[in-house]
């Protein structure tokens, strides 16, 4: 299945889920609990456990932005933006912010949401972005709604994308328990049905251990990891969370 034919299937998906995701709230969850996970090769990565009972945005990137100098006039790329909650509360903190998504209803959302807000409607390949023009960059559950070759070519524009020095990116997807890819029913609210219908969409699933992997290898130091629960949409799903630069 090639990138046009996953593109097909997931405007129709996310399209469809448009108006649940403008509901979303975010959330400026704390980190009660630190951890350590063992990934597959050996090594113990430590991660903040945090008992969400909204679906996070990964506010702990918003927060480390804030403790780094704070939300001041600077570029940000929002990658699969979905309604634009997140690209608000930068663009409402003084971030020149741009969003990006593949369906057009949550674009038109997103704008709404986000009105300081620039959101471009399409595959992100087809955008030519300056290098080193973004301070910050978010892909919250994005990555995985492509095959792998497709998310390391995407990591591979944004390194491009980011400040060298001075630019972080927060990257995020759900915690499984095998490395699947393919067309899966969405789960929403508990229920596989939307008005009486199925969701399908495209994803490819990453433990804890592939998704570090995915990251690492295309050149990111990563800086804080997270485990959100995701009570919100009562599924009791975990969400993993990574705060990244480039590696010097």
């Amino acid at each position: 299945m090639d990138r046009s034919e996953i593109n097909i299937i997931n405007i129709d998906a996310y399209d469809k889920l448009a108006p649940l995701y403008k509901e979303r709230t975010i959330t400026t969850g704390r980190y009660p609990v630190l951890m350590p996970i063992t990934l597959d090769d050996g090594r113990q990565m430590q991660f903040f456990f945090i008992d969400s009972t909204q679906y996070n945005f990964g506010m702990a990137f918003v927060d480390f932005l804030v403790r780094k100098g704070g939300l001041s006039p600077l570029r940000m790329l929002d990658i699969g933006t979905g309604a634009g909650n997140t690209l608000s509360y930068f663009a409402d903190g003084g971030y020149k912010t741009v969003g990006v998504d593949i369906s057009q209803k949550m674009c038109r959302i997103a704008k709404r949401v986000s009105p300081k807000s620039e959101i471009l409607c399409g595959d992100i390949f087809d955008f030519p972005m300056i290098d080193r023009c973004f301070d910050a960059i978010t892909m919250m559950s994005m990555l995985c709604q492509l095959p792998t070759s497709d998310a390391q070519n995407l990591l591979a524009r944004v390194k491009q994308w980011i400040k060298f020095d001075t630019g972080y990116i927060y990257a995020s997807t759900s915690v499984e328990e095998n490395t699947e890819a393919g067309v899966f029913t969405k789960t929403m609210l508990g229920s596989t049905m939307l008005n009486g219908k199925s969701v399908q969409r495209f994803r490819t699933n990453y433990t804890i251990s592939k998704f570090v992997e995915l990251l690492e290898s295309a050149g990111f130091e990563i800086l804080m990891s997270s485990i959100t629960y995701d009570k919100d949409q009562k599924s009791n799903r975990q969400f993993q969370g990574y705060i990244c630069r480039v590696r010097s």
